[in-house]
């Protein structure tokens, strides 16, 4: 079976055919701006700058203060949720639309198209959250940039004090930047390896496009992490990834390419990489963080868990407990998932609390998406991603 990217619409960056074998790389027409990868336990320290661009100081005294303040009262909310079984909405991951402004080789959902909620319904959405008391709201995609309503929706959740996140490919970053920086508390950007490899699977210049994204968002005082997908193409571009991010001085989390219903796509074996591979790139990861890297946003637990891909292995699940997902047509699962796959409420007919009340918590036998699996491991309070929460 084979997986080929469709035929990209006017203004969207295509991606490359997918590679025949695991091992096949794309050609290296451009030398990539990044150091030489070091090897596993060597630590470089942190710099705030890149290519001459100096950056804020994001560790001066008022904004960690306010950070760590942030995040004692939602680990103590956490605990409580924990120690006494009772089902709060803590967090939330919003996927504005389907719709990007790029065509991931092993993504579905830029050409799903489902319907939308309409933005007045979107905006009444977030004082009901407000009003439940959720403590974070991640904004997804698709490309949520492209809503025309995120920069409302943003400003709207921020008002109301709850923490605000963008999940973004960082393509429209600068445009929005001055609404932006004020009303986020973070933002991934996606970048899934080396020049070469991001682009044969996102588009031909859109790893140049991410890294100025990111530094965009952190010339603006926006706390920024990278986020990869580990594929058969990219397995072997962690050391180049990562020393990105120590250039950047800011961390990068690694999960590997999964049929994922959130995403739609199905048939990813052209893309998947081996068990061994996986298990290699992990072991890697594994020895540098032991080492003292801190540029790996996964705690060692989280990434012994992930190791385990693609064999199932238990854990306690968050979804429906104290995570929940909203699709763009306003159906909310327990997470991504569950997605058209397990129960959902519809928040075109339900305030978003009575809504998560409803929810069915998750049952799932395994995961594999790093941040749920963090979650999970916060949730059963294991002390290695207690501390990389604390530490990110």
């Amino acid at each position: 079976s084979s997986v080929t990217a469709s035929a990209s619409p006017p203004g969207r960056t295509g991606a490359a055919p997918a590679p025949s074998s695991d091992t096949d790389r794309a050609p290296s027409p451009r030398p990539s701006p990044t150091s030489p990868p070091r090897p596993a336990g060597t630590v470089a320290p942190r710099v705030h700058y890149l290519d001459g661009v100096t950056l804020p100081d994001r560790a001066s005294f008022a904004p960690r203060l306010r950070a760590r303040a942030r995040k004692v009262a939602l680990g103590g909310r956490l605990a409580l949720a924990a120690v006494s079984g009772r089902r709060t909405p803590l967090f939330v991951g919003w996927a504005l639309t389907d719709t990007c402004n790029l065509s991931c080789s092993y993504c579905g959902r830029w050409d799903r198209r489902s319907p939308e909620l309409p933005g007045d319904r979107m905006l009444a959405l977030c004082d009901e959250m407000a009003a439940a008391q959720v403590a974070r709201v991640s904004l997804t995609g698709g490309e949520p940039l492209v809503h025309p309503q995120c920069l409302d929706i943003a400003e709207r959740l921020a008002g109301h004090g709850i923490a605000v996140s963008l999940n973004s490919n960082g393509l429209l970053v600068q445009r929005h930047l001055d609404r932006l920086a004020p009303v986020l508390t973070a933002a991934t950007v996606s970048v899934d390896g080396g020049r070469d490899a991001h682009d044969a699977q996102r588009g031909e210049g859109s790893w140049d496009k991410a890294i100025e994204g990111a530094r965009a968002l952190l010339g603006a005082g926006v706390d920024v992490a990278l986020h990869a997908v580990v594929t058969g193409r990219s397995a072997d571009d962690g050391p180049e990834l990562l020393d990105v991010a120590r250039r950047l001085g800011i961390k990068v989390g690694f999960s590997v390419v999964e049929p994922v219903p959130a995403m739609g796509r199905r048939d990813l074996d052209p893309w998947t990489p081996s068990p061994e591979r996986w298990r290699a790139f992990v072991d890697d990861l594994i020895a540098r963080r032991e080492a003292g890297e801190d540029t790996i946003q996964n705690s060692t637990a989280g990434l012994r868990y992930l190791r385990n891909w693609p064999e199932y292995a238990p854990i306690k699940c968050s979804a429906g407990v104290v995570y929940a997902r909203i699709e763009p047509d306003g159906r909310m699962y327990g997470c991504g998932n569950l997605v058209r796959e397990g129960a959902s409420e519809d928040l075109a007919a339900l305030p978003f609390g009575e809504a998560f009340d409803r929810l069915v918590a998750g049952t799932c036998e395994a995961c594999w998406c790093d941040t749920r699996v963090e979650m999970n491991l916060l949730l059963a309070g294991n002390p290695s991603a207690l501390a990389a929460g604390w530490a990110r």
